[in-house]
């Protein structure tokens, strides 16, 4: 018999025998989430994809929510990242993508953002605004051949450093 036929056999029984364990995970959290393979000495998957604001606890084979201070941490995370995105202002597409995905995942965190720090809700409403604003413009500026968004990625940094003020005094 040829090995290559065995090798075959065998990964397709490991991977229906994973496939199993991941609709068995998915189903228990609610939301599809992809594993490792290997069961550790807790009788879990040794690693799993959560959701953003989940970690992964290979003892209880579940994602649990994050605590207040990791959830700051990642805010601060996602500040950063944007405002390093900004401060790069290249003008090539991946770099264009790069900041808009950095902007998605703010405007996405805002509420939560607000919430956890309890801020002004009326100053985080004129934020989120003027960062929409931004992005909308950012995105026409990209189809546009005679366009310099210098003038639009500093409204965009006085905005984030507004929100990171913010923040800080809260």
């Amino acid at each position: 018999m040829d090995i290559s036929i065995i090798y075959k056999v065998t990964r397709t029984l490991v991977l229906l025998g994973g496939m199993s364990f991941f609709v068995l995970f998915a189903k228990a959290e609610n939301h599809f989430s992809v594993c490792t393979m290997d069961i550790n000495q807790y009788g879990y998957s040794s690693n799993c994809s959560c959701s953003r604001d989940k970690r992964y606890n290979p003892k209880i084979g579940k994602c649990i929510e994050l605590s207040i201070s990791q959830k700051q941490t990642m805010f601060q995370n996602i500040l950063s990242n944007l405002i390093s995105s900004i401060e790069e202002n290249e003008s090539d597409l991946s770099s264009f993508n790069k900041l808009q995905n950095h902007l998605e995942v703010l405007l996405y965190k805002m509420d939560e953002i607000s919430e956890i720090y309890e801020l002004d809700l009326k100053k985080m409403r004129e934020i989120k605004q003027g960062i929409l604003e931004s992005q909308f413009d950012l995105e026409v500026c990209q189809y546009e051949s005679k366009c310099d968004d210098t003038v639009l990625l500093k409204k965009l940094s006085a905005l984030t450093s507004h929100l990171q003020k913010l923040i800080i005094t809260s």
